[in-house]
């Protein structure tokens, strides 16, 4: 269809010039583009994400102490998300390299398996929460925010930790 051609043009375009060093500097979203159709591009240019992400070759153990020593860590998808492609990266999920249809779970990836960033570690001892909720991007339910997030992981004995 013609809005798939368009999204089609528009994302070569951005993976043509997204790992430009002045562009990453100024425009922020180029700062979160991973391509999946060209991953070494992605490791070895990328200023922010896959630094970030403990992804580069060369590991920074302090991310993943860091993440690994956090109390609790909440990850939450929405089911129709359409500002975060794919969905699944919101719980670290990603693209199968080399294509841009199939989506690995984010348990069957190198940076959970090998844990690169402290996640299996978060996942293993029960501080590693996955949420999927319904809706779009941010359609937040708040009591259930509340109710599931706020109150039994982040309210003891009255108080916000």
């Amino acid at each position: 269809t013609g809005s798939y051609d368009l999204c089609e043009l528009a994302r070569q375009l951005l993976a043509a010039a997204v790992y430009d060093p002045d562009l990453q500097d100024i425009v922020a979203p180029a700062q979160y583009w991973r391509d999946p159709l060209n991953h070494t591009e992605f490791i070895n240019r990328s200023k922010f994400l896959s630094d970030l992400n403990n992804m580069k070759e060369e590991k920074n153990p302090e991310y993943k102490r860091i993440i690994s020593s956090l109390e609790n860590f909440v990850m939450i998808k929405w089911d129709d998300d359409a500002t975060i492609i794919p969905r699944e990266s919101s719980h670290f999920g990603f693209y199968k390299e080399g294509q841009d249809v199939e989506v690995v779970d984010f348990k069957d990836t190198d940076q959970y398996k090998e844990d690169w960033l402290g996640l299996r570690t978060l996942d293993e001892s029960g501080r590693l929460h996955v949420h999927n909720l319904p809706g779009g991007h941010m359609n937040m339910m708040y009591d259930w925010f509340t109710e599931t997030i706020l109150r039994p992981l982040f309210v003891k004995n009255g108080t916000v930790h």
